[in-house]
């Protein structure tokens, strides 16, 4: 269901227009009709006086962050636009249930839109931390007394441990073959058995 935010008539040029400003709680909807009406055909924005005037309308009526926001990312609302003008989420099941798996385990892997659900964490005022590892997008529950943090930074240490310590293990076994070249070079040949 969308909610009106402005719906403001201007006059630009000698013309009358009509700029609508509406949300469904995810993105954000400016329409700039001909005239007063919203039957009237709609003025796509961009002439770039008709841009300005209705940057400078919304600036005026609702604030400036909200004015970047509509002509810039209208697909996505910005957290301080969200505050500004009390827009609330609408229930979004997929990411109310990753919410409750990640307070369950401490951390989940998601693959879907990262820097909307990072958005909506903190809308939901959920601290987490989130990082790329081995291709899977990890997010990590960093509520004050939860170890859950610590617990990942663990698990990365001890991948890193056992990578280090093949890694050695591969350096040892290139010297070995390199010194043992290097003497069978000095013999005049190479065997047949390696």
């Amino acid at each position: 269901m969308r909610r009106r935010l402005i719906k403001q008539p201007f006059t630009h040029a000698k013309q009358r227009y009509l700029l609508t400003l509406d949300t469904d709680g995810m993105k954000l909807y400016l329409r700039c009709y001909q005239g007063l009406s919203e039957n009237n055909p709609e003025v796509p924005l961009k002439e770039e006086s008709l841009w300005d005037k209705v940057f400078d309308l919304i600036s005026n009526l609702e604030g400036s962050d909200l004015a970047v926001n509509a002509l810039r990312t209208p697909d996505r609302i910005l957290r301080r636009v969200r505050e500004l003008c009390k827009i609330p989420y609408p229930p979004i099941l997929e990411w109310d249930a990753l919410i409750e798996q990640l307070q369950r385990s401490g951390s989940v892997t998601y693959e879907g839109d990262l820097e909307g659900l990072i958005t909506y964490l903190e809308y939901r005022q959920l601290p987490v931390i989130h990082f790329a590892h081995r291709g899977e997008r990890t997010i990590v529950d960093a509520s004050p007394g939860s170890n859950h943090v610590r617990q990942v930074l663990d698990e990365l240490k001890n991948e890193m441990d056992e990578l280090d310590s093949k890694m050695k293990a591969l350096k040892a076994l290139h010297t070995d073959i390199f010194e043992r070249k290097r003497r069978l070079d000095r013999q005049g040949g190479v065997r047949a058995d390696w």
